[in-house]
């Protein structure tokens, strides 16, 4: 198993990766459909948020 200072630093550097590929996503799809990209980073996170809830239903 890794150290936990180890572990909590592989997931900041996910999180940081994730997040600048969703910025990068959501740019593009600004450009294409003349939206902004924060409306489009604040749906797909509603949309997520959204999921989530009904997954904790079902299971």
């Amino acid at each position: 198993m890794m150290p936990g200072h180890i572990a909590h630093a592989m997931k900041i550097e996910g999180a940081k990766i994730l997040a600048e590929s969703t910025q990068k996503e959501a740019e593009r799809q600004s450009t294409l459909t003349g939206l902004s990209s924060e409306l489009i980073i604040q749906t797909a996170i509603q949309a997520i948020s959204m999921q989530m809830k009904n997954w904790q239903v079902v299971h």
